[in-house]
């Protein structure tokens, strides 16, 4: 292979040469000669012709291998630092050819690059989190971007800003940076061109604002132009009831919420009100009048009525399924693909839609029309959406070696887009479309809240891992949609009854009014929906009264982990200080993870004039001299304060530190 990448090099000098008219020498014409027969053994079974914009290495699997396949990249400048590169594929043959895998060598971006540590971007709801790597460090990869930082005022990132046709993951490896990609059978007529996903490079000495720089260039790219502004604040069913809850739960923790709070305007039931998996338009016998009486009883008390339902999953006990089995994804032997699971209340053989057949789009589009029109539901969680793409059914379905759908040739990632594209519409303009379960990039452009963490559950460790997983991915928020980072959760053992949901992690747990409220404070003030999902009923007044305060206090618009470099070597490695704005004001949230109490020393604050933090709640001033000031914190604490000062927020942002 090195031989092939010398090639490559000389290839693109070559070609530059030719392109200014200077001829090739004798010695090139030999170098060329000695190169290109040993290349041409090497991969020709594998890999087609290319051309290159920067000694970029474009590799292509096709079938058959020797087909005439070409490849161009093109590259292009945008803003200061920024580059664009686009990659298009072009069948040559006089037949359809099949693509396998494009593998794309982008190791001379970075060519006097030599990057000392490395974060890779957070790519879906919180299996894969923002991480921070060292470069001898193994399995290095985002499906978002790689930020290279070579000192404090000298970074590089290489982000995916488009997921139209493949699913990129972008890996640094010992022997360089590469983009790779499983085609998934694309097909390409005769004569006919494909668009691999655009490709950004950023460079600049601040990495807050390379990180900004990359969400506006993703809603650039899938023409995102207004973010929904919305402040919902309310009550589910889910972590508390699970699929056992009945129509007087939810209409008796609507009354307790209403008593709580008058400014609450949301109402979310979950999962389990339907009869099976997938016949969305069946509704339990046990909800009386329906789900369109539950959801004018929401209305007429005030509420938005939101609903939840898993858009890309049946159960082979459906009747949509009985009905019509060609909506379904097949395996190798052209039988429906299942998944065995079984849950604390039921077994589920999990079955996933195939939305390249048109029937199975109408379907789900016929589904959320009806729910939308008729039931009256304006809030919309579509959950589990990673299963429209390929990966996770595989992970699931060992023995499963081909995935085969309706059209074949029409990629995962094209086949999620057509359902999600059938989903939107149903929508409209008028929906509140929460994205759950999801990889971010192919629905991009079509939600508009995504979740950005893991499922919560009344552990203090998942309060720690959630506060990671979502606070790094706070650079998409507002810029590219809303973020949710999943509900209010605050109870502990003695706050349940017989009613509590017994699955993994949900009921029994001994949270401390301390470590609840540590999540209480992020979701305040780094959420986007803020829904309490206790027992209304059972829950005790201090634990209501955690749900008061955060109501009580406006979510920023905008927010930043200062201790991002400081943290995120693994899953339970949280931030200790994020700002965030709303409005004018900016806001200082300080965690103490550590089971004992520690002093936080936060500097780079101004280092004259009047200036303090104001603790909420309470009040308490705490002065600032000389720029820096010492907190004194509980183990598993936190504490929320407004800053009082001539910094602005853009300024604090750069400026904090904390040790």
């Amino acid at each position: 292979m090195t031989n092939f990448f010398v090639f490559i090099q000389w290839h693109a000098e070559a070609v530059s040469n030719l392109r200014s008219g200077v001829p090739l020498t004798h010695g090139a014409k030999m170098k060329l000669i000695v190169f290109l027969i040993p290349f041409m053994i090497s991969v020709a079974h594998s890999y087609s012709l290319f051309s290159t914009a920067d000694s970029i290495d474009v590799g292509l699997v096709v079938s058959p291998s020797n087909a005439n396949v070409r490849s161009t990249v093109l590259k292009q400048a945008g803003s200061k630092g920024v580059f664009y590169y686009d990659v298009t594929i072009t069948n040559k043959s006089d037949t359809t050819v099949t693509l396998k895998a494009i593998n794309l060598d982008i190791s001379c971006l970075f060519n006097g690059f030599q990057a000392n540590e490395i974060l890779a971007g957070g790519s879906d709801m919180g299996r894969t989190p923002l991480q921070r790597y060292y470069p001898g460090d193994k399995n290095i990869q985002s499906g978002m971007f790689l930020l290279a930082k070579k000192s404090d005022s000298e970074f590089m990132l290489t982000g995916i800003v488009s997921w139209r046709i493949f699913l990129p993951k972008l890996r640094f490896e010992n022997t360089g940076m590469y983009v790779r990609a499983d085609a998934d059978g694309k097909l390409v007529p005769p004569g006919t061109d494909v668009a691999f996903e655009r490709i950004v490079t950023i460079s600049g000495s601040s990495w807050q604002s390379l990180l900004d720089q990359y969400a506006l260039e993703i809603a650039k790219e899938n023409k995102i132009t207004k973010i929904k502004d919305v402040h919902f604040k309310g009550w589910s069913t889910w972590d508390y009831y699970a699929r056992s809850f009945n129509q007087e739960d939810i209409f008796n923790n609507i009354e307790k919420l209403t008593q709580l709070d008058t400014t609450a305007n949301l109402i979310q039931i979950d999962g389990g009100w339907w009869t099976e998996r997938g016949d969305y338009l069946s509704v339990r016998s046990d909800l009386k009048g329906g789900m369109r009486g539950i959801a004018k009883y929401i209305s007429e008390r005030g509420y938005t009525p939101g609903i939840h339902l898993d858009g890309f999953r049946a159960d082979l006990a459906s009747e949509i399924y009985k009905q019509h089995p060609e909506y379904f994804l097949k395996d190798q032997n052209d039988s429906v693909i299942v998944t065995y699971n079984a849950k604390h209340d039921r077994d589920m053989n999990y079955i996933y839609f195939d939305y390249s057949h048109p029937g199975a789009r109408k379907y789900m589009k016929d589904v959320l029309t009806t729910i939308k029109r008729e039931w009256g539901f304006k809030y919309f969680k579509i959950d589990f959406m990673r299963y429209g793409l390929k990966e996770d059914i595989l992970k699931e379905c060992p023995d499963v070696t081909e995935i085969k759908a309706h059209i074949p040739g029409m990629t995962h990632v094209e086949r999620f887009r057509a359902g999600i594209t059938s989903m939107k519409e149903a929508f409209g303009d008028d929906v509140y479309f929460v994205g759950c379960s999801a990889v971010f990039g192919p629905a991009i452009g079509y939600v508009d809240g995504m979740r950005t963490g893991g499922d919560i559950s009344p552990r203090f460790e998942f309060y720690r891992t959630r506060t990671l997983q979502n606070g790094g991915n706070y650079y998409l928020h507002k810029k590219v949609f809303n973020c949710d980072p999943d509900y209010l959760v605050v109870r502990n053992k003695n706050d349940e009854d017989e009613k509590v949901q017994k699955g993994q992690h949900k009921y029994g747990g001994n949270v401390t009014i301390n470590e609840a409220k540590m999540w209480t404070d992020y979701i305040s003030m780094f959420g986007n929906a803020k829904l309490s999902s206790d027992n209304l009923q059972t829950l005790r007044n201090e634990r209501k009264d955690l749900i008061k305060y955060s109501f009580s206090l406006k979510e920023c618009i905008e927010y930043f982990p200062v201790d991002l470099w400081q943290h995120a070597k693994n899953k339970e490695d949280a931030f200790s200080l994020i700002i965030g704005r709303e409005g004018d004001s900016t806001f200082v949230v300080v965690f103490n993870w550590s089971d004992t109490p520690a002093e936080r020393t936060i500097s780079g604050f101004a280092s004259r004039g009047n200036q303090f933090l104001l603790q909420y709640p309470g009040g308490k001033k705490f002065s600032i001299p000389k720029g820096q000031i010492i907190l004194p914190m509980d183990g598993r604490s936190s504490q929320i304060f407004k800053y009082v000062g001539n910094k602005n927020y853009t300024s604090l942002k750069s400026d904090l530190k904390i040790k």
